[in-house]
């Protein structure tokens, strides 16, 4: 069996403005601060809580946002 990746995954908070919509600007930052620092890989909308009360469209622009910031850097678990 070949594992998705070794190491560890670093969970991210889903960023959000004040009126509750996602804050795309600082998820990028993010995220480049974890690749920079070599995370092995990172969890979006998974265990940090908001991931709950996201809507399906959220949340799918929240995976394809991250898939291209990441651009195949790191494994990208949604």
């Amino acid at each position: 069996m070949n594992p998705l990746f070794i190491g560890s995954a670093v969970a991210l908070v889903t960023p959000l403005h004040e009126d509750r919509t996602i804050d795309f600007d600082q998820l990028e930052k993010l995220l480049e601060f974890q690749i920079a620092n070599k995370t092995d890989a990172v969890v979006v909308c998974g265990t940090t809580g908001e991931g709950a009360t996201l809507s399906l469209e959220e949340k799918e622009a929240v995976f394809a946002h991250t898939v291209r910031v990441v651009h195949g850097r790191a494994p990208v678990i949604c």
